[in-house]
C-alpha cells in the first residue's frame, strides 16, 4: 500500500470512528433529555415511582 492509499485509509477510518462517536453522543443526549423530562414530570406530579426510575 503506497503512502497516498495509506493516508486515505487512515483518514477514512478516522472519519468513521468520529461518526460513531457522534452517533453515540447524540444517543446519550437523547437519553439525558428523556431523564430530565421524566424528573420534571415526577417532581411536578409528586410521582415517587417515576422519580425512582429516573
Amino acid at each position: 500500500m503506497d503512502s497516498l492509499n495509506l493516508n486515505k485509509h487512515i483518514s477514512g477510518q478516522f472519519n468513521a470512528e468520529l461518526e460513531s462517536i457522534r452517533t453515540q453522543v447524540m444517543t446519550m443526549g437523547g437519553m439525558v433529555e428523556q431523564q430530565l423530562s421524566d424528573a420534571i414530570t415526577a417532581m411536578h406530579n409528586q410521582d415517587s415511582e417515576l422519580a425512582k426510575r429516573v
